[in-house]
């Protein structure tokens, strides 16, 4: 009826108006006012899938770390998020980089099982003398005068092979302790054995890498290494009196290898999926006199980061197995060992040595605050007497937990709390963030 109407209208008013003003187009009725949306309600609903749903109620249990540890850290996480309100974490960076955000100079600490407590100041230079070029230094000394310094250059394009782009990076380090935990040789080493030794490290080499393609880089290596060895012990069994392959000596080698790293993480500081699986193989030449001491070592690594029912929950996987060969005696400190410093968390530094190692490990991250996340780990393995004499029997393990606070772009606040059978250990570190 109301378009019956309207034609009717339109008609009369053509025919009194005259053929030229009959030939304009009618007048629509103006558009109907959008609907108002309440205010409570959302201008659009996102339903999760059935499967987020089911996944998240399977893994409740997960949930759980990350209230306790929300419950105790809630001051600090507050306190990050006023700061970050108030933009001081910006005035921090611009105070370590001095307003360049390209050259960063700021502190260094760290505290782990069987060391003392210590820092310093590290260096870091983004795109120096052009894009990819950078540069890491630190140097740290602790109250009872160890001492150690890093050093790293990467230029990701040093020539070019075919269309390839050759990678060159120098890592070098230097470590000098007066007192270095030494439990013997062996998976099954006692506590109650400890003694200590002063050592120094010296370690530099140069990596050559070209990139087929893009998450695959193949490399070489070259470069040298030598450890001293001498007695510290004060009290129990003293190295000295009956000493192992290499101690009391000077070792140094010259260094040679080759390996392939596939790395797909999403990014190298916080991954949420990807992994990195890689293999390296190394010949240590022994360069001084008196006795063989060259050997094989060989390392496999492979990890994969999964995310679970978001991505910030993240579950870890992680194996690292470390393989020496040598006709003649193994040095002693040059023994792969299994510790706080390597994958077994809840033992004291230098508590495991052997010929292999094998290590698994776990770990699940989740968010707490803005910038921080926690976290909970579990480690589990054992050292061998060479690959041949492998076994399952008497693994060791070490469980804890711990949390990240990413003070900066740079800068990167952990701590851990892990253990293993023989006490709680506790490891803390104000580092630099890796790019």
């Amino acid at each position: 009826m109301r378009r019956a109407f309207e034609f009717i209208v339109i008609f009369a008013l053509m025919a009194a108006a005259g053929p030229a003003y009959a030939m304009r187009a009618p007048t629509r009725p103006p558009p109907p006012p959008p609907q108002a949306i309440a205010v409570d309600e959302p201008a659009s609903r996102v339903t999760a899938p059935p499967s987020y749903t089911a996944r998240r109620i399977v893994l409740f249990p997960l949930e759980i770390p990350s209230y306790a540890l929300k419950a105790v850290l809630w001051p600090l996480g507050e306190s990050i998020e006023w700061m970050q309100r108030k933009h001081y974490s910006e005035r921090v960076e611009d105070f370590f980089s001095f307003k360049s955000r390209r050259i960063w100079i700021y502190p260094v600490m760290d505290k782990s099982p069987g060391s003392s407590f210590g820092g310093g100041f590290a260096v870091k230079a983004l795109d120096i003398f052009g894009p990819g070029n950078n540069i890491d230094a630190d140097y740290r000394v602790h109250v009872n005068l160890d001492m150690f310094a890093d050093i790293s250059f990467g230029k990701i394009e040093l020539l070019r092979i075919g269309d390839l782009p050759v990678e060159l990076a120098f890592n070098g380090a230097w470590m000098k302790r007066g007192s270095f935990n030494y439990f013997g040789v062996g998976n099954n080493t006692p506590e109650s054995n400890e003694s200590s030794w002063n050592q120094q490290d010296l370690d530099g080499a140069v990596r050559f890498g070209v990139a087929p393609v893009k998450t695959l880089d193949l490399y070489a290596i070259m470069g040298g290494s030598a450890t001293s060895t001498g007695d510290a012990s004060n009290t129990g069994i003293d190295p000295a009196d009956f000493p192992p392959a290499g101690y009391g000596r000077w070792l140094s080698y010259l260094r040679m290898g080759a390996g392939i790293t596939h790395d797909s993480r999403d990014v190298t500081w916080d991954p949420r999926r990807g992994g990195v699986h890689a293999l390296e193989f190394s010949r240590f030449q022994y360069m001084g006199g008196g006795g063989n001491f060259s050997y094989n070592d060989i390392r496999l690594l492979l990890s994969q980061y999964i995310p679970l029912w978001s991505p910030e929950h993240t579950l870890m996987l992680r194996t690292h197995w470390w393989l020496q060969q040598s006709p003649g005696s193994m040095p002693m400190p040059r023994m792969t060992v299994l510790d706080a410093d390597h994958w077994l968390r809840g033992f004291d530094r230098g508590r495991f040595r052997g010929r292999a190692s094998s290590v698994f490990n776990a770990e699940y991250y989740f968010p707490l605050f803005s910038s921080l996340r926690g976290m909970v780990l579990f480690d589990y393995g054992r050292v061998f007497d060479g690959l041949s004499n492998f076994s399952f029997k008497d693994f060791k393990y070490s469980a804890g937990g711990g949390f990240d606070l990413e003070a900066t772009r740079v800068i990167v606040i952990r701590f851990r709390a892990a253990y293993g059978g023989e006490g709680v250990k506790f490891l803390f570190t104000l580092l630099r963030k890796q790019p």
